[in-house]
């Protein structure tokens, strides 16, 4: 659909925001499997394992920007400021995959094929997040419905909006949305220290 963003921008700059979940989520919960030989033979808390895998993820966020910059000027497009505070605004999908990742970091030492079912279910959750399509263009008011419904469909729309315009509505939704990502990681935090001595018996 038409929209007020260039649609190579529009599908680059969502499909950059969106990665971030998965990338984070697969960071986090692959970060005890790869470190089992570790994890057996010292005494580092298993959280700082799981989490460390991150590092590389906000190196490719800073990685992103540069790729940004370089499609905002081969487009003839100026970005507004916002994409200085790029690392900031996807902050809430990092902490969502976080939360995820830390789950399923534990449990998917428990049950090998979580892991991979929840990355399809991600799948099929993006064909209700705006990434790839402008959201004013769907006309079924089911799939609407989900769309609107979506916390993350704030989390790729705001900032995108920011980045490539300035100004973005639904501000207030996003802002709950973040909220919520971090409660959940404060919850995926219980659950990995209740989880974690399983862990080591698994690996």
């Amino acid at each position: 659909g038409q929209g007020e963003i260039p649609y190579t921008l529009y599908v680059m700059v969502g499909s950059t925001i969106w990665g971030c979940l998965p990338g984070a989520m697969g960071a986090v919960s692959g970060g005890l499997q790869g470190q089992a030989d570790l994890i057996m033979r010292t005494q580092i808390p298993k959280l700082a394992l799981a989490v460390s895998s991150l590092a590389g993820l906000f190196y490719g966020i800073l990685i992103s920007m540069l790729t940004m910059s370089i499609i905002f000027v081969a487009t003839g497009v100026t970005p507004t400021w916002w994409l200085l505070a790029y690392p900031l605004l996807v902050l809430p999908m990092v902490l969502l995959g976080t939360a995820v990742g830390l789950v399923l970091s534990v449990l998917g030492s428990i049950a090998r094929d979580l892991t991979p079912m929840v990355s399809q279910m991600l799948a099929l959750v993006m064909y209700v997040t705006p990434v790839i399509y402008v959201h004013s263009t769907i006309q079924n008011a089911f799939v609407k419905s989900l769309i609107d419904w979506n916390p993350i469909t704030y989390m790729v729309d705001v900032p995108r909006s920011l980045i490539c315009l300035g100004r973005a509505q639904n501000v207030g939704f996003f802002a709950l949305a973040s909220i919520g990502t971090v409660i959940l990681v404060s919850v995926g935090i219980r659950i990995f220290y209740l989880l974690e001595d399983l862990v080591a018996e698994r690996l």
